[in-house]
């Protein structure tokens, strides 16, 4: 079956991830793609129809579909090859699973429609029981139709009832067994599209709740995983850590298959990421490697091999993945990327020293690590603190394959070229960080580096040289960030003084003179007294940031300082003064209200 390795189950049979009277589904691994994929053969007698029918999923894409990547016939059996979808089918979710937020009953809902209506223009329809709950690459669960839930034809039972009877059980308020009762909006919803047929209809009726204040999803409701119910049958990964391990947060995002552990004996904390064992995928294609000592290589401390799966001890520091910077930073200015994507380029460059395979390079596997947040939170570092305000950070990268790199694959979206790419930015049009950073790790992921490199240079370019001064606060490869804190404690802006006219100054500003360099502004500071005072108003601002930022004591450690208490006692002596000044003059004026009366 060409290049596909098919996964096994515990009976070493060939491990199924769906099956029904017309086709048989596998789960398999791409060792040239290091992916897992579906792999999907018709057990009817219909070859042709289905045949047919993935030839149509693979020339279209669709966000709520699984992408079909390849369609053959081999020994007189048709094969369909689509994007493996690591989730859990809807109707055994609603099995499982009641009482689920309503916001997102309805999101699921449309989701599932959204595929649908596609689906139906191309003579396609779907199942909306076997569509798949999953997390995505920041871990939110969406539902997409996988390519084993999609049929020829038209449907066989009715769209309203079918999604009335299913939304019914997914927030029903009482426990399996009682009788049921669902939130009000829920019971009218069903009782509108009870008998439509038609999806333009019942995703009318569906757009009509408000689904914007969704809050975030309680641990309980999120689906078990495949893989997950595959390796955790008798053992969690914290059952088999030592005692003194102690869980803490997930991190950015929802995963089972990652987690922090503290050591407790000796404060360290570990990342423990889970892999799946050898019969599902093979430690060489993994890529393990406990002896890499590069030091820009996330450091494996120790594997510990299980019969269901494997433990990976990974070093931890504070910090995130490029993929959930990408995800979670969508309103970022095209410096700022290419800053990134330069110090991501420069830890490459350290880890090809090392002649490492950077065919498990991946958004997931490349990290932002922090050794000290700078009073910033981890959500606000990446999504909303500019880069040039980051504390120092480091760029790391993991050289072995995890569960999301192998599962987390954008297919729908198209690879553009690096001529096509730098065309859309010096033509202004929107380009994102997901296209620029994924396009660039697909050039060093299959060995084209000085493409990469030649591709980072011209768009370096397009923003010109103001844009291309170094933003404070970065390390070089091999240089501990504690080093460069104090050089980077300038307050020099980011864009060059002929830049101004990019930043709006107003006419006030450029009156005061604040719309040329500092040296310019020395000179005429005396003829200009206004902006003298503002002047020193910074520049005291300047030192208190700065007196912060070059010392581990906190602000309230700072105030207790003898010369700051002496201040301070004295500016309340003197408004106690001003007060008492201010009762006696208005007592000798008689004017008084305590005199008013008399």
């Amino acid at each position: 079956m060409k290049d596909y390795r098919i996964a096994m189950s515990e009976s070493s049979e060939a491990l199924l991830t769906f099956s029904d009277k017309d086709k048989k589904t596998y789960l398999a691994f791409v060792q040239d793609e290091k992916s897992f994929v579906e792999v999907s053969c018709s057990s009817s007698d219909e070859i042709s129809e289905f045949f047919d029918r993935s030839k149509i999923l693979q020339n279209f894409t669709h966000p709520q579909l699984s992408k079909t990547v390849d369609v053959y016939i081999e020994n007189g059996e048709a094969y369909c090859i689509s994007q493996f979808i690591d989730g859990e089918d809807l109707s055994a979710y609603s099995k499982r699973v009641h009482s689920v937020p309503v916001e997102y009953i309805i999101g699921w809902m449309v989701q599932f429609l959204d595929g649908l209506l596609a689906l139906e223009s191309r003579g396609l329809t779907a199942s909306l029981s076997t569509s798949r709950l999953y997390c995505n690459e920041i871990g939110e669960a969406e539902l997409i139709i996988p390519e084993c839930a999609i049929y020829s034809g038209s449907r066989e039972t009715n769209l309203g009832n079918e999604v009335s009877e299913i939304i019914k059980h997914l927030s029903n308020l009482q426990e399996p067994g009682e009788p049921m009762v669902c939130p009000r909006e829920i019971e009218i919803l069903a009782s509108r599209i009870g008998g439509m047929n038609s999806v333009d209809d019942v995703l009318m009726e569906m757009r009509k709740i408000d689904i914007s204040n969704k809050g975030n999803l309680d641990e309980l409701f999120y689906p078990r995983s495949f893989l997950e119910r595959e390796m955790f049958k008798r053992f969690r990964p914290e059952h088999l850590l030592p005692d003194n391990f102690v869980a803490m947060q997930k991190g950015l995002f929802h995963s089972k298959y990652e987690r922090l552990f503290e050591d407790q004996t000796t404060q360290q904390v570990f990342r423990i990421i889970v892999l799946p064992p050898e019969r599902i995928v093979s430690r060489e294609d993994i890529n393990l490697d406990e002896n890499e000592k590069n030091p820009v290589f996330v450091q494996v401390k120790e594997v510990d091999e299980h019969d269901d799966f494997l433990l990976i001890r990974e070093s931890y520091s504070t910090g995130f993945s490029i993929e959930e910077f990408i995800e979670r930073s969508g309103n970022r200015s095209l410096d700022e990327i290419i800053y990134l994507m330069q110090r991501v380029h420069e830890a490459l460059d350290e880890v090809q020293k090392s002649e490492c395979s950077l065919k498990q390079l991946f958004e997931f596997n490349v990290l932002v690590e922090f050794e000290k947040l700078g009073g910033y939170g981890l959500n606000s570092l990446v999504s909303v603190v500019p880069l040039n305000n980051w504390p120092p950070f480091e760029v790391k990268v993991r050289t072995h394959l995890t569960i999301p790199t192998m599962t987390c694959r954008n297919y729908s979206q198209a690879k553009d070229s690096s001529d096509e790419l730098i065309a859309k930015v010096k033509q202004g049009a929107s380009v994102s960080s997901k296209q620029l950073f994924g396009w660039y790790f697909y050039m060093q992921r299959t060995s084209l580096k000085y493409a990469a490199s030649s591709f980072l240079d011209d768009l370096k370019k397009t923003i010109g040289p103001a844009s291309s001064k170094p933003f404070p606060n970065t390390v070089k490869i091999n240089q501990p960030a504690t080093e460069v804190i104090k050089k980077n404690l300038s307050t020099e802006p980011i864009l060059e003084g002929d830049d101004e006219s990019s930043l709006g100054v107003s006419p006030i500003a450029v009156a005061m003179g604040y719309n040329r360099r500092s040296e310019e502004n020395k000179d005429d500071e005396e003829s200009n007294p206004i902006a003298k005072q503002l002047n020193k108003v910074e520049d005291m601002d300047e030192i208190l940031d700065l007196s912060l930022l070059d010392s581990g004591e906190s602000s309230l450690e700072e105030f207790s300082k003898p010369r700051r208490n002496k201040s301070i006692i004295f500016a309340l002596i003197l408004m106690l003064l001003a007060i008492g000044l201010a009762l006696l003059l208005a007592h000798l004026s008689g004017r008084a209200f305590w005199l008013q009366s008399l």
